[in-house]
Formats: C-alpha cells, structure tokens, sequence
C-alpha cells in the first residue's frame, strides 16, 4: 500500500502552480508583484479609501474569474467577507482600500486546491486569473 504524504502533495502542486503562472505571466508579458503567500498580483489603482480592510471586513467588489487558458469562470459585483473567499484572495484583499484595483494569480493551493469549484467551473488544481475592483468597505 501507498502512503500519500499529503505535505509532500502541496508542495509539489506548489512547484507545478509556480511554473504555470509563470509561463502564463511570460507569454504574457505581464511583470507582477510575488506575494509571500505565492499570489502574484498587479496594481493598476491603489485604491483612496480610508477604511482598514481585515479578515472580518464586508468588501463590496466587482470582478471577472478567469482560468489561466483565458475561460471565464465567474463575474459579477458581490460583497464577501475575506476570510470566507478562496484563502488567495483573501490575502490579497486585505492588503488594499476601498477604490483599488488589481489582477491576482493565485496558485491552486491558495484556491480551490485538490477539488473542483462547487459549481464545476473551476477544475480541481486551477490556477485563478482574478481581475478585482474594491466598490465598497464595511466594517
């Protein structure tokens, strides 16, 4: 019988999620900021709130989900809380204010990781291409 160290899985999908990104970003040519979490993210508004965004804040916010081969997996404007988003985003959202505006690619262990969206839109081990503009902030 075979033992799956579920550590060794993560980092080794870690390894597989850095390389994807980062030929997309090449072809791109696209230069983002890496996140100590492994997220790289891309400014374009930094946003003039005031209000501080933490884990527990409502973050009113437009944006288009998108898989790294250019499949739009979801859109809209919903307000959601940064500790219930895919871990990711969360990290990214508290970093910014109300009016920022910034694409995120986030490695699978930091979205959906081993198991598809609940919806079936997002395969098991996606990296996320997320385009995000902070509308609102409540806290």
């Amino acid at each position: 019988m075979i033992e799956l160290n579920i550590s060794t899985y993560a980092e080794s999908q870690t390894v597989l999620d850095q390389q994807h990104i980062q030929s997309f970003l090449t072809a791109n040519s696209l230069t983002p900021i890496k996140d100590v979490s492994g997220v790289h993210y891309i400014v374009t508004d930094q946003g003039t709130g005031t209000d501080v965004i933490n884990y527990n804040t409502n973050v009113e916010m437009k944006y288009t989900l998108r898989m790294l081969d250019g499949t739009v997996a979801d859109s809209g404007q919903s307000t959601f809380v940064p500790k219930s988003v895919v871990q990711g985003m969360g990290k990214m959202l508290v970093k910014f204010k109300k009016g920022a505006k910034f694409r995120a690619f986030i490695p699978s262990v930091l979205g959906y990781g081993s198991v598809s969206s609940s919806t079936g839109s997002i395969p098991a081990n996606s990296c996320l291409d997320f385009d995000v503009e902070i509308v609102n902030v409540t806290n």
